[in-house]
């Protein structure tokens, strides 16, 4: 799991949360109510991903973050550009 102090502070945190997830490998029993896909690009290119869910009755469950990619030739903008061709929105929860 990737710590986030490490790779210093997040330039762009972009969001996309999916109600209702349709039946796939994530959701095989349709037990999940929302399935939340998170990206953060960092001060030193680091781009980090967290996964997360929430089940019908309402138990939640993140997987924590993950390294996406290491020293990314990503800049704010194409990042920005890219994720939200994905259906992805700025997050502005922190």
């Amino acid at each position: 799991m990737a710590r986030l102090g490490v790779h210093g502070h997040a330039v762009l945190c972009m969001v996309k949360v999916t109600s209702n997830p349709p039946q796939g490998t994530l959701n095989t029993d349709l037990q999940l109510s929302e399935r939340r896909t998170q990206y953060r690009l960092m001060s030193d290119g680091t781009l980090l991903r967290q996964f997360s869910v929430v089940w019908k009755d309402g138990t939640r469950h993140s997987y924590g973050w993950k390294l996406a990619l290491s020293r990314s030739t990503y800049t704010p903008l194409t990042l920005e550009a890219e994720l939200t061709q994905k259906g992805f929105v700025h997050d502005y929860s922190d």
